[in-house]
Protein backbone atom coordinates (compact mmCIF):
# COMPACT_ATOMS: atom_id res chain seq x y z
CA UNK A 1 0.00 0.00 0.00
CA UNK A 2 0.90 3.49 -0.20
CA UNK A 3 0.95 6.43 2.30
CA UNK A 4 1.13 10.03 2.51
CA UNK A 5 3.86 11.69 4.74
CA UNK A 6 3.73 15.58 6.07
CA UNK A 7 7.14 16.64 7.62
CA UNK A 8 6.80 19.07 10.91
CA UNK A 9 8.91 21.10 12.81
CA UNK A 10 8.65 21.11 16.30
CA UNK A 11 5.28 19.48 18.04
CA UNK A 12 4.00 23.19 19.31
CA UNK A 13 4.01 24.75 16.21
CA UNK A 14 2.46 22.16 14.08
CA UNK A 15 4.34 23.59 10.82
CA UNK A 16 3.90 21.79 8.07
CA UNK A 17 6.59 20.95 5.37
CA UNK A 18 6.66 19.59 2.36
CA UNK A 19 3.81 16.23 1.60
CA UNK A 20 6.04 13.33 0.57
CA UNK A 21 3.47 11.44 -1.36
CA UNK A 22 3.34 7.87 -2.57
CA UNK A 23 5.57 6.32 0.36
CA UNK A 24 5.17 1.98 -0.27
CA UNK A 25 4.56 0.22 2.94
CA UNK A 26 4.08 -3.53 3.32
CA UNK A 27 1.30 -4.36 5.89
CA UNK A 28 4.11 -6.43 7.56
CA UNK A 29 6.76 -3.57 7.81
CA UNK A 30 7.50 -2.66 11.13
CA UNK A 31 6.45 1.27 12.96
CA UNK A 32 10.40 1.38 13.10
CA UNK A 33 11.21 0.31 9.33
CA UNK A 34 8.52 2.68 8.23
CA UNK A 35 10.25 5.39 10.42
CA UNK A 36 13.50 4.27 8.82
CA UNK A 37 12.32 4.49 5.39
CA UNK A 38 10.81 8.35 5.53
CA UNK A 39 14.30 9.13 7.74
CA UNK A 40 16.02 7.99 4.84
CA UNK A 41 14.20 9.49 1.85
CA UNK A 42 14.34 12.88 3.92
CA UNK A 43 18.25 12.37 4.56
CA UNK A 44 17.14 13.27 7.90
CA UNK A 45 22.20 13.25 9.22
CA UNK A 46 22.14 10.24 11.75
CA UNK A 47 23.15 12.23 14.67
CA UNK A 48 19.49 13.90 14.23
CA UNK A 49 17.58 10.57 13.79
CA UNK A 50 17.06 9.99 17.57
CA UNK A 51 14.82 13.00 17.96
CA UNK A 52 12.74 12.13 14.96
CA UNK A 53 9.10 10.69 15.93
CA UNK A 54 6.64 9.59 13.57
CA UNK A 55 2.70 10.36 14.30
CA UNK A 56 -0.70 9.35 12.37
CA UNK A 57 -2.22 12.07 11.27
CA UNK A 58 -5.44 10.33 9.89
CA UNK A 59 -6.85 9.73 6.60
CA UNK A 60 -7.69 11.85 3.67
CA UNK A 61 -11.33 13.64 3.88
CA UNK A 62 -11.23 14.50 0.27
CA UNK A 63 -7.89 15.33 -2.41
CA UNK A 64 -7.11 18.91 -1.42
CA UNK A 65 -7.65 18.61 2.75
CA UNK A 66 -5.27 17.11 4.97
CA UNK A 67 -6.15 16.04 8.46
CA UNK A 68 -5.70 18.52 11.34
CA UNK A 69 -2.45 18.58 13.48
CA UNK A 70 -4.92 18.23 16.07
CA UNK A 71 -5.12 15.00 15.97
CA UNK A 72 -1.81 13.70 16.00
CA UNK A 73 -1.36 10.46 17.90
CA UNK A 74 2.26 9.01 17.95
CA UNK A 75 3.42 6.07 16.83
CA UNK A 76 5.02 4.86 20.34
CA UNK A 77 4.98 1.07 19.66
CA UNK A 78 7.79 0.50 16.89
CA UNK A 79 7.67 -3.35 16.85
CA UNK A 80 4.00 -3.54 15.68
CA UNK A 81 3.23 -3.97 12.14
CA UNK A 82 1.63 -1.44 9.89
CA UNK A 83 -1.47 -3.64 9.39
CA UNK A 84 -1.52 -3.80 13.23
CA UNK A 85 -1.59 -0.16 14.04
CA UNK A 86 -4.66 -0.13 11.47
CA UNK A 87 -2.46 1.53 8.65
CA UNK A 88 -4.55 1.80 5.32
CA UNK A 89 -3.98 2.93 2.12
CA UNK A 90 -5.83 6.35 2.90
CA UNK A 91 -3.13 7.05 5.84
CA UNK A 92 -1.37 9.86 7.08
CA UNK A 93 0.99 9.99 8.55
CA UNK A 94 3.68 13.05 10.16
CA UNK A 95 7.38 12.75 10.77
CA UNK A 96 8.57 15.38 13.37
CA UNK A 97 11.92 16.84 13.93
CA UNK A 98 12.44 19.43 16.93
CA UNK A 99 13.36 23.00 15.68
CA UNK A 100 14.31 26.34 17.02
CA UNK A 101 13.40 29.63 15.10
CA UNK A 102 16.45 32.12 13.91
CA UNK A 103 16.01 35.48 14.20
CA UNK A 104 17.51 38.23 12.46
CA UNK A 105 16.93 42.27 13.46
CA UNK A 106 15.49 43.09 10.46
CA UNK A 107 12.67 41.27 9.98
CA UNK A 108 13.57 38.15 8.44
CA UNK A 109 13.08 34.85 10.04
CA UNK A 110 13.36 31.08 9.27
CA UNK A 111 13.27 27.74 11.45
CA UNK A 112 16.37 25.12 11.63
CA UNK A 113 15.84 21.62 12.08
CA UNK A 114 18.85 19.47 12.34
CA UNK A 115 20.08 20.55 15.53
CA UNK A 116 22.32 17.62 16.74
CA UNK A 117 24.43 18.17 13.63
CA UNK A 118 24.62 21.78 12.70
CA UNK A 119 27.89 23.75 14.62
CA UNK A 120 27.53 27.57 14.75
CA UNK A 121 30.44 26.78 12.16
CA UNK A 122 28.11 25.59 9.43
CA UNK A 123 25.39 27.86 10.62
CA UNK A 124 27.06 30.90 9.95
CA UNK A 125 28.02 29.73 6.23
CA UNK A 126 24.27 29.03 6.28
CA UNK A 127 23.23 32.72 7.49
CA UNK A 128 25.47 34.22 5.04
CA UNK A 129 24.34 32.58 2.14
CA UNK A 130 20.44 33.25 3.40
CA UNK A 131 21.10 36.69 5.12
CA UNK A 132 23.73 37.87 3.20
CA UNK A 133 25.48 38.62 6.22
CA UNK A 134 29.51 37.98 6.02
CA UNK A 135 30.56 35.31 8.43
CA UNK A 136 33.20 37.95 10.25
CA UNK A 137 30.27 40.58 10.64
CA UNK A 138 27.41 37.93 12.30
CA UNK A 139 27.19 37.94 16.11
CA UNK A 140 24.86 35.16 17.39
CA UNK A 141 22.65 35.74 20.86
CA UNK A 142 21.37 32.89 22.51
CA UNK A 143 19.09 33.92 25.50
CA UNK A 144 20.90 37.59 26.02
CA UNK A 145 24.55 36.03 25.86
CA UNK A 146 26.89 36.21 22.77
CA UNK A 147 27.72 33.00 21.41
CA UNK A 148 31.51 33.12 21.39
CA UNK A 149 33.46 32.37 18.71
CA UNK A 150 35.70 29.60 20.64
CA UNK A 151 32.56 27.68 20.93
CA UNK A 152 31.79 27.46 17.10
CA UNK A 153 32.49 24.05 17.06
CA UNK A 154 29.82 22.87 19.21
CA UNK A 155 26.36 21.93 17.69
CA UNK A 156 23.44 23.84 18.70
CA UNK A 157 22.47 20.45 20.63
CA UNK A 158 25.75 20.26 22.51
CA UNK A 159 25.15 24.37 23.72
CA UNK A 160 21.79 23.18 25.00
CA UNK A 161 19.38 25.01 22.45
CA UNK A 162 15.96 22.74 22.73
CA UNK A 163 12.60 22.76 20.94
CA UNK A 164 11.11 26.06 20.35
CA UNK A 165 14.52 27.92 21.32
CA UNK A 166 15.32 31.26 19.35
CA UNK A 167 18.63 31.67 18.24
CA UNK A 168 18.93 35.80 17.61
CA UNK A 169 21.23 37.16 14.46
CA UNK A 170 22.98 40.62 14.77
CA UNK A 171 25.53 42.24 12.45
CA UNK A 172 28.58 43.54 13.72
CA UNK A 173 29.22 47.13 11.94
CA UNK A 174 30.93 49.71 13.58
CA UNK A 175 30.58 53.44 12.31
CA UNK A 176 33.50 55.50 12.94
CA UNK A 177 33.64 59.12 12.45
CA UNK A 178 36.85 60.14 10.81
CA UNK A 179 37.25 64.27 11.19
CA UNK A 180 39.48 66.53 9.49
CA UNK A 181 42.45 68.05 11.86
CA UNK A 182 41.36 71.20 10.97
CA UNK A 183 37.34 70.64 11.37
CA UNK A 184 36.94 70.99 7.41
CA UNK A 185 34.85 67.47 6.42
CA UNK A 186 34.12 64.73 8.68
CA UNK A 187 33.16 60.92 7.12
CA UNK A 188 31.65 58.08 9.27
CA UNK A 189 32.39 54.76 7.50
CA UNK A 190 31.39 51.04 8.68
CA UNK A 191 34.17 48.76 9.99
CA UNK A 192 34.35 45.78 12.08
CA UNK A 193 36.31 44.54 14.54
CA UNK A 194 38.65 42.72 12.30
CA UNK A 195 39.26 46.29 9.96
CA UNK A 196 42.70 47.30 9.64
CA UNK A 197 43.97 51.14 9.93
CA UNK A 198 45.18 50.40 6.64
CA UNK A 199 42.19 49.74 5.34
CA UNK A 200 40.46 52.83 6.74
CA UNK A 201 42.48 55.09 5.05
CA UNK A 202 42.27 53.16 1.43
CA UNK A 203 38.41 53.54 2.18
CA UNK A 204 39.06 57.74 3.02
CA UNK A 205 41.04 58.16 0.00
CA UNK A 206 37.85 56.82 -2.08
CA UNK A 207 35.42 58.05 -0.56
CA UNK A 208 37.75 61.64 -1.13
CA UNK A 209 37.76 61.50 -4.72
CA UNK A 210 34.68 60.09 -5.67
Amino acid sequence: MELTVYRYTGYRSGTMGTAITKLAVRPDMTVAEIRSAIITQLEIPAADRVTVTISFLGRWTSEHECPSFCSLKPLLEYQKTAEETGLKEDSVLAIIQPYITVRTLNGREFTLTNLASTTFASLGAELQQKCNFPIEQQVLVYKKAVVKRERYYLTLSDYGFVEDDILYVVKNLWKVTVSHPLGNWALKVDVTPKTTVKKIKELLLWLTFH
